[in-house]
């Protein structure tokens, strides 16, 4: 399977400029939504859930073997929604977890205000969260907490707002603020977004609502401030004072060790070679 992987260009060479950047973004919005809809056909006919979950499942594991990732991890992408509806599923047909009110509400809000902290990137100096897998402990603790709490409702309709959702604040993340990550070939994973945005997952419906919109105004926020300070840059860049002409002269004649003496012009070069010629007649 490895041999029959397809080819992609090295992410230090992004250009966002040209059309074939957005492919993978495509590719990844298809794979989601055809997972979703597989899901949902699967469900409608009466297959059973874990045999769904396996059979997408194979599904991914093949497709994974035959495409390198390349700006956004797809497979990765759909993984977690998979995931997603998987843990839901799991919730709502179980009956002796803890009910969802008020405790999945609870880690829930605490979930996604910590989510949000790590968007908004509050310096994490006094706490010691600078690395993503350190960061990755307090996520897999609140995930565990949220999968022994029961839901009673669980639709198709839950399982595609959530997806979407998801998807497009990885997509839009990816594109906008990780950009620069990945033309440094350090941003491959999709990490930084599970960290960011898997609440609106897992957590109760009402607040992964108030959420995805906090999540979205995070992002507008931290793109315009990445914007107006690049403007800012180039503005400062722009209006340093051009050298004077008598400077540009000064320089040209200090790097040809010309000099005046007496009003006249001397090459240092010249003498030194004179006196080098000289020394070699006598």
């Amino acid at each position: 399977m490895r041999g029959m992987r397809k080819e992609v260009p090295h992410h230090n060479g992004i250009d966002l400029a040209l059309a074939s950047s957005y492919a993978p973004a495509c590719l990844c919005i298809v794979k989601v939504v055809t997972l979703l809809a597989t899901h949902s056909i699967m469900s409608y006919i009466g297959v059973e859930s874990i045999n769904v979950f396996f059979i997408l499942l194979a599904v991914m594991y093949i497709d994974r073997c035959m495409y390198d990732i390349y700006i956004i991890d797809s497979n990765a992408c759909a993984l977690c929604v998979l995931a997603a509806v998987a843990c839901n599923v799991f919730r709502t047909e179980n009956d002796t977890l803890l009910d969802e009110v008020p405790h999945a509400s609870v880690i829930g809000i605490f979930w996604a205000v910590y989510a949000l902290i790590i968007t908004v990137g509050v310096p994490w100096s006094a706490w010691r969260l600078r690395n993503d897998v350190v960061q990755l402990i307090p996520t897999t603790l609140f995930f565990v907490l949220l999968t022994f709490t029961h839901i009673e409702h669980f639709s198709d309709l839950d399982a595609w707002c959530r997806g979407i959702a998801f998807l497009l604040v990885c997509v839009v993340w990816v594109y906008t603020l990780n950009i620069d990550e990945l033309r440094k070939a350090r941003g491959k994973s999709l990490l930084p977004c599970v960290l960011r945005f898997s609440p609106v997952l897992f957590i109760h419906l009402p607040v992964a609502c108030l959420f995805f919109i906090a999540t979205v105004v995070a992002i507008a926020w931290k793109l315009q401030k990445t914007l107006c300070s690049s403007i800012d840059g180039r503005v400062v860049e722009q209006s340093a004072p051009p050298l004077s002409a008598s400077h540009n002269e000064g320089h040209a004649a200090a790097e040809a060790h010309i000099y005046k003496f007496d009003g006249h012009e001397i090459d240092v070069n010249a003498v030194f070679a004179m006196a080098q010629g000289a020394a070699c007649t006598l």
